[in-house]
């Protein structure tokens, strides 16, 4: 099972980490909604691989939230994220994965389960 955890900044992530048990060794890291807008996608993808350095025997998935922001959301792809959540129709959905698919990014609509 994968523990998820909202983080807000790298000191969040870092402290998440460091409490969970030893044996935790997947976790799925969360922006907080609309991340993309406030922190920026560069940001959230250099927490992403400072925790990942910090932490390399752990797997580490990271989903950054674009809220209903399709720009944004490939603006994110572009920088790195791994995996975004966007709210849109279904049709701006497929059409930014396929965009995803280039990079083996993945696309989770707002409604659909984190991982």
């Amino acid at each position: 099972m994968t523990d998820q955890v909202v983080i807000h900044s790298l000191e969040d992530a870092l402290a998440v980490i460091d409490a969970m048990a030893d044996d935790a060794s997947r976790v799925c890291l969360i922006s907080a909604p609309g991340a993309v807008a406030s922190l920026g996608s560069m940001a959230f993808v250099e927490i992403v691989r400072a925790v990942r350095a910090a932490y390399p025997t752990k797997q580490i998935d990271a989903i950054l939230d674009c809220a209903d922001a399709p720009g944004l959301a490939l603006n994110a792809l572009r920088h790195g994220a791994e995996i975004i959540r966007l709210e849109a129709d279904p049709a701006v959905i497929a059409k930014v994965q396929a965009i995803a698919d280039v990079s083996n990014a993945r696309v989770i609509a707002a409604n659909a389960e984190s991982t």
